[in-house]
């Protein structure tokens, strides 16, 4: 029989082009990892950024709608008290006093959760930190019950009560920071309220309005609003 020689294989040489071609298919090389994680750290960058502008942008909005609710809720209870006041007098002058920062009168049965009555009310802004806040006391002129004092609204842009009506001096019916002792109440009492332009528009004057436009001042970029135009009983 004819000697049969071994097939021979050719050697593997370290280096080979397709030795190197397995090798680079079999994972991501440095520079390529490097990139990836570039990419993914600035892709996370942008995810954090998003959800940290939406958050700030909630708590404007927040901040904004409890503004609005506390300003509402002092606006309708002194125009519920105003409306109220009654016409007790000491001696000449009637019992219905005010300055930009308080304002007394006595009121008959002020709010319903109170034993019927006639009680003295008075309404203070007091200027805080956080703003202006509206102080409500109410005392029981028969002492029947405890009086009430109840800090109700905080956080207000500066407030102040303004009067109309017919002054002493010389008789002009004017607007004015203060009022009384005086034989008569005043024709409407305002409750300005500083704010933004965006507050809101007001269609008219009366106990039942909510949070009023006003007039622009094109210096501070804010607007003052009387939101409350109330009658007084004579």
């Amino acid at each position: 029989m004819p000697n049969s020689s071994p097939t021979l294989k050719p050697a593997r040489i370290p280096g080979h082009p397709r030795r190197r071609a397995r090798r680079h298919d079999t994972g991501l090389s440095l520079l390529e990892l490097m990139v990836a994680l570039a990419v993914l750290a600035l892709i996370t960058a942008g995810l954090v950024g998003g959800l940290g502008f939406a958050r700030r942008s909630q708590d404007s909005i927040d901040r904004a709608v409890t503004a609005r609710g506390e300003r509402a809720l002092a606006v309708r209870l002194v125009s519920g008290l105003v409306s109220r006041a009654e016409a007790i007098r000491d001696g000449q002058m009637l019992a219905f006093t005010g300055t930009a920062q308080t304002l007394d009168f006595y009121a008959r049965n002020p709010v319903r959760a109170l034993p019927p009555g006639l009680y003295r009310v008075s309404l203070t802004l007091e200027t805080t930190a956080k703003g202006d806040s509206l102080l409500v006391s109410m005392d029981p002129e028969a002492g029947l019950s405890p009086p009430v004092r109840r800090r109700v609204a905080t956080g207000l842009a500066p407030s102040a009560f303004r009067y109309f009506g017919r002054t002493g001096e010389n008789g002009d019916v004017i607007w004015r920071d203060t009022w009384g002792p005086s034989p008569s109440a005043p024709r409407l009492v305002a409750f300005d309220v500083m704010g933004t332009a965006d507050t809101g528009n007001r269609g008219g004057t009366g106990i039942d309005d909510g949070i009023g436009g006003g007039i622009g001042d094109a210096t501070a970029g804010a607007v003052v609003q009387p939101v409350l135009l109330t009658h007084v009983t004579q």
